[in-house]
């Protein structure tokens, strides 16, 4: 389960749910070494138990937190999502997100991910999130269960190489999805992120066309669907940033929505909106 609601029923002791983790690799491990399943489960990275999550400053929000979030709930926050990267461009965007100290989470393609390792490592160290969306573009609700969990599960690895994390989010490509999809899906451990605004900046190559429908759709707890595989959209994002932080807005990553979100999000769930 993602989200503050695990978090708060996380109690109990540190320790024992530690061993319980290293369990469960363990047996994963034998599994996938003794001619199991393919594929192990996605297990995420172990939530902060209860006195972890009640930081009395900033400072402390970002060293006990998962992932260091340090928004306040209490004031509207987005999620910038960039599909199809890493590319040419992605630098200058973190170069924009870095200047303005904000996040945003990048859906990435996991063949891409080798040539661009510095750039993919860079943004996670800055504190964006990368997730995956598939090894190479396919369409998923075309391949076969063994071929959907080699494109999520290449992809998970060759993040993990370039980051050192793990991640159990993924975008399907094209938004294709199916029941077959999420009941794999949820048997692996992914949640799948969509999104609420959708600024079909592949098909209008056009910064200012972009900017309007950020602009537009910009709302608390919204979820942008943007491509940084285009110039015209990190263009835009030139203006786009410091108007929504201008409007109040907390750019924050698609785990620090969920983890602020009361809603329940389990593996197999389809996200729109934190």
């Amino acid at each position: 389960m993602y989200g503050k609601a695990f978090v708060k029923r996380g109690g109990g002791d540190l320790k024992m749910r530690k061993l319980i983790s290293m369990l469960t690799l363990s047996m994963m491990a034998f599994a996938l070494f003794s001619g199991g399943n393919t594929y192990g489960k996605c297990v995420p990275p172990e939530p902060a138990s209860e006195s972890e999550v009640s930081p009395n400053t900033a400072e402390q929000a970002a060293s006990t937190s998962p992932g260091g979030f340090t928004a306040d709930p209490a004031r509207p926050m987005l999620a910038l999502t960039f599909d199809d990267g890493p590319s040419a461009h992605t630098g200058r965007l973190l170069d924009m997100l870095e200047k303005y100290e904000v996040k945003a989470t990048f859906c990435v393609v996991g063949y891409l991910v080798d040539g661009r390792s510095d750039v993919v490592k860079r943004a996670s160290d800055m504190g964006c999130e990368v997730i995956g969306h598939s090894w190479d573009h396919k369409q998923l609700t075309k391949l076969s269960n063994d071929a959907i969990a080699a494109q999520l599960e290449k992809t998970r690895a060759a993040i993990e190489a370039a980051t050192g994390k793990t991640s159990c989010l993924y975008r399907p490509p094209y938004g294709a999805l199916s029941e077959r999809v999420k009941a794999l899906s949820r048997e692996l451990g992914y949640l799948m992120i969509y999104w609420s605004v959708d600024t079909l900046d592949w098909k209008t190559r056009n910064a200012d066309a972009v900017y309007k429908a950020v602009m537009k759709g910009a709302s608390d707890r919204a979820i942008i669907l943007c491509h940084d595989l285009h110039k015209t959209t990190v263009d835009a994002m030139e203006r786009v940033i410091p108007d929504l932080l201008a409007q109040g807005f907390q750019l924050v990553t698609v785990s620090e929505l969920l983890y602020h979100s009361d809603k329940k999000f389990e593996p197999g769930q389809v996200v729109y909106k934190g």
